[in-house]
């Protein structure tokens, strides 16, 4: 569970997500709103994290609620865009 709060492991998560939407949502536009669940999900995850466990907080830990959504939205939309460039190069190469 740490290494997904790290910056590689929001980035990796948020890379699959974006993947996983952009590749099952047919409409672009409808899925960069979908996505929109990636910054606000991890916002309520970490509210939960720190009232569940009050000891681990510090005096940066406000600063979770603007760098983790951040670092996840990144990965997001950088896997949503790599699955509509996927997703261009396979229908193109089937027309022809």
């Amino acid at each position: 569970m740490s290494f997904l709060l790290t910056i590689e492991g929001l980035l990796l998560g948020g890379l699959v997500i974006g993947l996983l939407v952009g590749i099952f949502q047919p409409f672009e536009k409808l899925g960069c709103q979908i996505l929109l669940i990636v910054p606000v999900g991890m916002v309520v995850f970490i509210a939960g994290r720190e009232a569940a466990e009050p000891d681990l907080m510090r005096s940066t830990s406000g600063l979770d609620y603007y760098f983790t959504p951040l670092w996840a939205s990144i990965g997001a939309f950088s896997g949503f865009l790599l699955s509509s460039f996927i997703k261009q190069k396979f229908s193109s190469s089937d027309q022809q």
